[in-house]
């Protein structure tokens, strides 16, 4: 994951054969033993102009538990909306107070229970402005933070998070910094406690055959506020590693990473990931879970997964893909490594899902790959812990985007599954019947127009995140792409 370059098309055939290859795979079928892909209610109501091809992608992990007070650490202004749903039984004042440069703006909404509303930052607020926010409900919430740019390429997305999150010591499994053009990171903390805090950020290389630790910090954090930590404010210009947070009260955190040219400085691609997620209290037992993996599938060349040991002694384990061993690892102390999926030696064409059953002092992330130039990165938190509900507030579809839904089997015995899905006005009828067996997954989509968020439940723990899939709509006469026609 350490070269990540993209080259346009520039022959009319290659993007027309290219759409060819793709287009059937984006009407949502079947490509995998075990792994249900479906396109259902609400039913459509909208159509798509031209011929598709992806073009941008992100992702964000579901949530487990609704709170009726949630964190955001990162929003831009005029380009970013925080997608929130109404969890609770009956109607909900809820409360978005911005925090930025200029100060702090708060915006009062009432939401019927069971339905979803987009908030977006004020109005006033300078493009291109950083944010923060914290979100409150007279009813439990769970919120989305959607980010997709100006020019709609760089999408990002990840899901707030409630002050039961935050902990004293975050791990961050993956951080760059590049002089003249490349990835560059912002790790961007919130305290979620009660006083002020300092906060400490070390940054450990990854890169070399020995490791070496780099060091900056802010004191006095206010209750809710975000301070933004740079690899270079600590001297760090060509920089791959990890980093570890710590701090006196519990913070929340995400990580952006954004790449850019040395000829065009606004960034043509990015991600973000949360951390934590929550955490596993099973003892030394902890497992990792990772709902969505692929080879050459769909809208995705590969995805790739990040391991961060946190421990002072070098740890062992099995990553297990189709409910069987897949790759022997070891990461060193303070170390990290990655496993692509396209190079395990096994066929492509394929979605699933994987674990490590013991990952004791693991971390972990998962990026996905996407086909075409544009924002074709995503990442996800690898969850360790599974529920029975979660929610994901965000599963647009959209004549340029279409959102999937996976969802993992953490057990051996087959689990039933029922999905609601909710829009503006409420809830709609729930959708049942669905089992998916031991170890396995499935990809779930709702039908083209629809707007708003599912519901998941199952009779036994899953895990659940959400991948937003962008596409890039071709003129059907010239074959070329709208986006570019004006250029």
């Amino acid at each position: 994951m350490k070269n990540r370059f993209f080259y346009r098309p520039v022959l009319i055939i290659v993007i027309a054969l290219t759409c060819c290859l793709l287009v059937s795979v984006l009407l949502v079928t079947t490509r995998s033993v075990g792994a249900i892909v479906e396109q259902e209610r609400p039913p459509s109501v909208s159509s798509v102009h031209g011929t598709l091809l992806p073009r941008s992608t992100a992702a964000y992990n579901g949530v487990m538990t609704p709170s009726t007070v949630i964190y955001a650490p990162w929003l831009l202004g005029r380009t970013s909306v925080v997608r929130v749903y109404n969890a609770g039984e009956g109607q909900a004042t809820v409360k978005a107070t911005f925090a930025y440069a200029g100060g702090v703006t708060t915006t009062q909404r009432l939401l019927a229970a069971g339905a979803a509303m987009d908030i977006e930052p004020p109005s006033g607020v300078l493009t291109g402005t950083q944010l923060s926010a914290i979100l409150t409900g007279t009813e439990p919430i769970v919120a989305v933070v959607n980010d997709f740019g100006l020019d709609r390429k760089q999408a990002t997305s990840y899901a707030a998070m409630p002050a039961s999150l935050g902990q004293d010591v975050v791990m961050v499994p993956d951080v760059f910094s590049t002089s003249g053009g490349g990835w560059d990171s912002q790790v961007l903390v919130q305290n979620v406690g009660h006083t002020p805090t300092g906060v400490t950020i070390v940054y450990t290389r990854t890169d070399e055959f020995a490791s070496r630790n780099w060091t900056d910090s802010f004191s006095g954090l206010a209750p809710g506020a975000v301070h933004l930590f740079d690899p270079n404010d600590a001297g760090l210009q060509d920089f791959v590693g990890i980093a570890t947070l710590k701090a006196d009260r519990p913070l929340v955190a995400i990580v952006r990473n954004a790449a850019t040219e040395i000829t065009d400085p606004v960034p043509r691609q990015a991600y973000i990931y949360r951390v934590p997620l929550a955490s596993f209290g099973g003892g030394s037992n902890r497992p990792l879970y990772f709902p969505l993996l692929v080879n050459e599938f769909g809208n995705w060349k590969k995805s790739e997964i990040q391991f961060m040991n946190a421990a002072p002694v070098g740890v062992g384990f099995n990553l297990e893909i189709f409910g069987e061993a897949a790759s022997a690892m070891f990461v060193d102390p303070w170390w990290a490594v990655s496993e692509r999926q396209d190079d395990d030696g096994r066929d492509p064409d394929w979605v699933e899902a994987g674990r490590v059953a013991n990952a004791q002092s693991l971390h972990s992330l998962v990026w996905l790959e996407g086909d075409f130039e544009g924002d074709s990165f995503a990442a996800y938190t690898s969850p360790s812990v599974g529920a029975r509900t979660w929610y994901l507030p965000y599963t647009d579809q959209r004549d340029d985007f279409v959102t999937y839904v996976a969802v993992q089997n953490l057990g051996d015995v087959p689990v039933h599954i029922s999905r609601t899905y909710y829009d503006v006005t409420g809830t709609l009828p729930p959708i049942t019947g669905d089992i998916i067996a031991g170890r396995e997954m499935a990809l779930y989509a709702a039908g083209s127009g629809f707007v708003g968020g599912v519901m998941v439940q199952a009779d036994r723990p899953v895990v659940a995140v959400a991948v937003i899939a962008g596409r890039m709509v071709l003129d059907k006469d010239s074959f070329l792409p709208v986006v570019f026609r004006n250029n």
